[in-house]
């Protein structure tokens, strides 16, 4: 009973300062509240304005924990974070949160031993091939090693459509790989996919 007599005071008390109506100065009392506890007066939304307004500094070493200088992508993906996090009040926690949802791929590459390659390689290297057309639907690649040999390597594309996918199966059939796809990719996530390609266990016998 307590906080609710509270809540209305402060929602007349900005209807007082403001000249709002009840239930537009209870709109905005109840936005701050929930966006931190705060009564909703005209001050502290000034308060709050000033503090958005002023430079924020960002700690890029939570980030860098995840993604080193030298992993493909990692100043890309450093720059959307800033952009992100910049519009809140707190950008080094959100930082730290953008880079651990950035990072879960990563980690589970780095439990395996997966390492990325530095040299270019394709995703016929996986079936020892040096030459050769790649498969379509190609986008943000890059090949994953393992003692120095190539074993894993993963496109990360906005969208597959059905032709796409189904070339995708005929080359890997031709070529003996297999591929998987999920939505744990770290280019743009939420935009783009995962798609990983690895040789068959078959040896590419099967159809």
């Amino acid at each position: 009973m307590t906080d609710h007599n509270d809540f209305k005071h402060h929602v007349r008390e900005r209807m007082a300062k403001t000249g709002e109506k009840y239930s537009t100065a209870r709109r905005h009392v109840l936005a701050r509240r929930e966006a931190g506890g705060l009564d909703g007066s005209p001050e502290q939304a000034t308060a709050i304005q000033t503090r958005k307004a002023a430079p924020q500094r960002l700690d890029e070493r939570a980030f860098r924990r995840f993604f080193p200088r030298d992993t493909p992508g990692s100043n890309e993906g450093l720059e959307r974070c800033k952009e992100f996090v910049a519009q809140f009040d707190s950008p080094g926690a959100l930082l730290d949160a953008c880079a651990a949802m950035m990072s879960q791929p990563l980690e589970a590459f780095a439990t395996a031993g997966l390492r990325p390659a530095t040299d270019g390689l394709g995703p016929l290297s996986l079936a020892g091939k040096d030459t050769g057309r790649d498969p379509p639907g190609m986008d943000h690649c890059t090949m994953w090693q393992s003692g120095g040999h190539p074993v894993k390597f993963v496109s990360q594309p906005y969208e597959l459509d059905m032709q796409t996918l189904a070339s995708m199966i005929a080359w890997c059939r031709k070529n003996g790989l297999t591929f998987a796809i999920s939505g744990a990719s770290w280019h743009s996530p939420g935009a783009t996919l995962l798609v990983e390609f690895e040789r068959r266990d078959d040896g590419g016998c099967a159809p």
